[in-house]
């Protein structure tokens, strides 16, 4: 009976565990060259950066991924889960401040990056559906208000 007991807290913890928000985002991006020769099927090295408050602010984490592009030459990252740089993604406040993320590509593996961009990170429709949901356990929001936010 005992066993039976602990296999099923041990199956609860792994559901609890398991259901957890991901703690990356996706990203996707077309690697080409300063021509625009897209780079078709390559292993190309990734630094992303995650800067604060302005597009040249402070770096607040930074990691590296090694990534092959399609026949099209895009490429998708899981940030926040490349080999880290500096600190730790889950360490990153996102309600401090608003947050750009810079990304940078080695075509040719020797640790050279060429900048391809910096933008502002935004808001996704997953944060927006959780500010809602926030709001309605707050009970400050009515119906007609969740009505206007969609």
């Amino acid at each position: 009976m005992r066993t039976i007991v602990i296999f099923i807290a041990l199956m609860f913890c792994n559901a609890i565990i398991n259901a957890q928000v991901p703690r990356t985002f996706k990203y996707q991006t077309l690697a080409h060259d300063q021509t625009g020769n897209i780079y078709s099927n390559k292993d190309l090295t990734f630094k992303i950066s995650i800067l604060k408050g302005i597009v040249s602010g402070k770096l607040v984490y930074s990691e590296i991924h090694k990534a092959t592009t399609n026949a099209s030459g895009l490429v998708e990252l899981n940030i926040g889960n490349g080999n880290f740089i500096l600190t730790d993604f889950t360490s990153i406040d996102w309600l401090d401040d608003t947050y750009f993320i810079k990304v940078e590509m080695d075509t040719t593996g020797n640790g050279t990056f060429i900048n391809m961009s910096t933008s502002q990170l935004l808001s996704v429709p997953y944060a927006l559906a959780s500010k809602i949901s926030e709001q309605v356990a707050d009970n400050s929001v009515t119906t007609s208000k969740i009505a206007n936010m969609q």
